[in-house]
């Protein structure tokens, strides 16, 4: 754990916070982020999305990824221009939408292997956020790059979901992701999301990184809950079904969508917003 933490703060160190200006539907965005690959980031933020969507609220899901992005391919939809196309100057904020149903919409990365630095993918959230006030809920893809997790916070993140499985070497770079969190953005929320697991494995496991947290760095960490492994959704999308689909009847989609509900009833409490309608399915 000390290597990684160690390329971390200087990783910290050399990349300065900028302030994020206020966003007036700041308060609704949630990054799913990771500090490993293979966790699961882009199924799980587009599965709250589309939990979301399902339970009343109108969604928008933004690919974090400026180069490897493939939210669009999940959810069998065209890129478009993507971020990479707003960095060209080739098309505004509002161009880059994508809609995926009546209730969701997507904002993809667009073309792949276009090397965009920290500094640039951060100014290009800066832009998109001029598009959250008019949904319900933002949920971002941050993936299991740094950069890209750190430039999606920065746009006024309510909410971070930090992505696991119960491995030891996925819990330790969520603990190391969760420090350069606290370093960066200290009143930011971070709640743990285990991925491919049961319950009577994933609570200990929270448990166990939380009081490490709690700890060594002082520092308070939620757990949103855990997401069962979904064998007949994984062989869905492998044959090339799109996670619209693919989703239907899954236990994964069932849980994320309960704890879309909660999100959305969390943070659009008082809102003047009338599109919001939640439905009370348990």
């Amino acid at each position: 754990m000390s290597t990684q933490l160690e390329a971390l703060r200087r990783y910290v160190a050399q990349h300065p916070a900028a302030p994020a200006p206020p966003t007036a539907g700041a308060s609704r965005v949630v990054v799913v982020g990771s500090g490993k690959g293979g966790v699961g980031t882009s199924i799980l933020a587009s599965l709250l999305a589309l939990g979301a969507a399902s339970r009343g609220g109108r969604a928008l899901l933004v690919d974090g990824d400026a180069t490897l992005g493939s939210l669009h391919l999940l959810l069998g939809v065209e890129p478009g221009p993507g971020l990479e196309g707003l960095r060209r100057g080739a098309a505004a904020p509002e161009e880059l939408i994508v809609h995926v149903t009546d209730s969701l919409d997507l904002l993809p990365a667009g073309e792949p292997g276009a090397t965009v630095s920290a500094v640039e993918r951060q100014a290009l959230f800066r832009r998109v956020s001029a598009l959250y006030p008019t949904y319900d809920l933002v949920v971002v893809d941050g993936g299991s790059r740094l950069d890209s997790v750190l430039a999606a916070c920065a746009t006024g993140a309510v909410r971070v979901l930090a992505a696991s499985t119960v491995e030891r070497i996925a819990l330790t770079a969520t603990y190391a992701l969760t420090k350069v969190l606290a370093d960066r953005h200290p009143a930011l929320p971070v709640e743990l999301l285990l991925n491919r697991t049961e319950q009577k494995v994933a609570d200990p496991a929270a448990e166990e990184v939380r009081g490490a947290l709690k700890h060594f760095l002082r520092r308070s960490v939620g757990y949103a809950g855990w997401i069962p492994e979904d064998e007949c959704l994984r062989a869905a999308l492998e044959a090339g079904m799109d996670l619209k689909d693919a989703a239907v009847g899954s236990p994964a989609a069932a849980r994320l969508e309960q704890i879309a509900a909660s999100l959305l009833t969390q943070l659009t409490a008082g809102s003047p917003s009338e599109r919001l309608q939640l439905s009370r399915r348990s």
